[in-house]
């Protein structure tokens, strides 16, 4: 069957899907009725096939989503003759690092016909491109089915207990650690930006890109506030570039773990299982993508730090921004309250809650002067 890609945009998707795909996984349920629950399909694309819009297929398509979930990614791997099909110039070098960047598991096959250096060049080489991914080396493709099916890798409910090590950097690969010393409640949080018009029509071509990846960690809490805020910056600008990106995040002020994971401008993310007792507290991302920004990457990161030491404590008076209302008077009531800075109990009876500690949204009560407001962040927003 020929390779059909289709653009989905229906005002808040815009991306691409596999047309031929979407129609044979219809025909597959369609025979199959009600006579038996499949265990599963297996889709195997071509050499040159380009796994971005498969995967989006499973999230964007309403009647795939409905239907089937993504079990995972595997990408075969030469290990005779990948290094000359990633240099520049071999012809199908960006296919390649496509196909490596996607997986979540690569069987490193033909281990038998390189010596000792000419492998372990060949792992660095993919780690370069994917530090995220599982390496398995085999000969003529024999390996454990369990090592490839029923993995989960897409469901955030479960990763983390499969994978207890998630995301945790290969200190032998060359992606880079940097380590340093509304009134509505939200857990999942699935979003889609369209940037068609930033990136489509920019006139580069990715198909020459370079692709890597970039492992970032950090021991200090993330206020979750500022980081759904810088994603949503980062997708938006650079969701094209972005192939896939994974993190499990240590939320200031809340005992579970915010593991997220993403496919170009796809993203899901929720609230898993809580730190266990003596557990190290840490958040760790890897981004892969093509032309990617590291220091950019890197300073939009550690900018989602929290605030150390809070202007404010219990019973303190202050002037909260309720947005239409202007400022009102009211009283500092918790600290770290689901994620928020601080929850404060207005003087007119309602409950608001600070997402960040801002001048802008929450000042002392004898500041008179007006405070320019961020736009983007208001005071009812909570997302534990």
């Amino acid at each position: 069957m020929g390779e059909e890609i289709l653009t989905m945009n229906n005002g808040c998707i815009c991306c691409s899907v596999r047309g031929d795909l979407v129609r044979l996984i219809a025909q597959i349920l369609k025979r199959n009725g009600d006579r038996n629950h499949l265990d599963g399909i297996i889709i195997e694309t071509t050499g040159m096939a380009d796994p971005g819009p498969v995967v989006q297929t499973f999230f964007a398509e309403p009647l795939v989503a409905a239907t089937c979930e993504l079990d995972g990614i595997i990408t075969v791997v030469d290990a005779k003759h990948i290094l000359q099909h990633l240099r520049p110039g071999a012809g199908v070098e960006f296919e390649c690092q496509e196909q490596i960047a996607f997986a979540d598991r690569v069987l490193l096959n033909k281990t038998d016909l390189v010596n000792s250096m000419e492998l372990k060049e060949v792992h660095k080489r993919i780690r370069d491109i994917n530090s995220a991914v599982s390496i398995t080396e085999c000969q003529h493709c024999r390996v454990d089915p369990a090592l490839l099916l029923n993995v989960q890798t897409f469901d955030l409910d479960s990763i983390l207990k499969r994978q207890p090590d998630f995301l945790k950097t290969d200190k032998g690969s060359d992606s880079h650690e940097h380590g340093h010393n509304h009134e509505d409640k939200k857990e999942d949080h699935d979003h889609d930006h369209n940037n068609e018009d930033e990136k489509h029509h920019s006139g580069h071509n990715h198909r020459h890109s370079l692709v890597s990846s970039v492992g970032l960690s950090l021991p200090d809490p993330i206020l979750v506030a500022l980081l759904e805020e810088w994603i949503d910056d980062l997708l938006e600008t650079e969701g094209d570039d972005l192939l896939r990106y994974k993190g499990v995040v240590n939320v200031a002020g809340i005992d579970k773990k915010y593991v997220f994971q993403g496919v170009h401008t796809l993203f899901n993310g929720r609230f898993a299982d809580n730190w266990a007792p003596g557990e190290t507290r840490e958040t760790r991302f890897v981004f892969i993508g093509k032309n990617l920004d590291r220091e950019a990457l890197t300073d939009g990161f550690l900018a989602c730090r929290a605030t150390k030491d809070l202007r404010f404590r219990v019973g303190d008076r202050v002037m909260a921004n309720t947005g239409d209302e202007g400022f009102q008077t009211g009283t500092i009531v918790q600290l770290w309250d689901q994620g928020n800075p601080y929850a404060i109990q207005l003087d007119n009876g309602r409950k608001m809650w600070a997402p960040v500690d801002e001048i802008g949204l929450v000042r002392a009560l004898e500041v008179e002067h007006e405070a320019k407001t961020r736009q983007p962040l208001t005071m009812v927003h909570i997302l534990a």
